[in-house]
């Protein structure tokens, strides 16, 4: 038959052979770091992490606080890493993704956020047509 399709064979499996940072550079991998919070993606220089981190540096389920300065100030979020072997079509974790955060305001928020209370709402034309309100039940 034929070989595996490259893409099919998954992060976890490929890990064995490129289990740290040295392994990755000889294994020619790319690597990219990512911030869940700002959503910068840098390009990892691996032959860099080499020399200043050593060869048995391993980025695999680690994370790292993200320094990028945005026009707000400092960014708080958490860097993960990405990598991507040869021959594979995209770049996948190393390791646990990030969770899904909860945003601070909106339809999916605690309800805390920015979004106006609907009893500070002035009436309109199609409140208006619908009526007055039910009363208020007796306690």
């Amino acid at each position: 038959m034929g070989s595996r399709n490259l893409d099919r064979i998954t992060i976890a499996e490929r890990r064995r052979g490129a289990e740290t940072i040295s392994d990755m550079w000889k294994g020619r991998w790319k690597v990219r770091a990512y911030c869940e919070s700002c959503t910068t993606e840098l390009r990892v220089d691996l032959e860099a992490m080499v020399r200043l981190l050593g060869p048995g540096f391993v980025l695999w389920n680690r994370t790292t606080r993200c320094r990028a300065i945005l026009s707000v100030g400092e960014c708080s979020g958490r860097v993960f890493f990405k990598g991507k072997p040869p021959g594979a079509s995209g770049f996948d974790y190393l390791g646990t993704p990030p969770r899904m955060l909860r945003p601070k305001a909106g339809p999916m928020s605690s309800g805390r956020g920015a979004y106006l209370n609907p009893e500070d709402i002035e009436p309109t034309a199609m409140t208006a047509a619908r009526g007055p309100s039910p009363p208020e039940p007796v306690k």
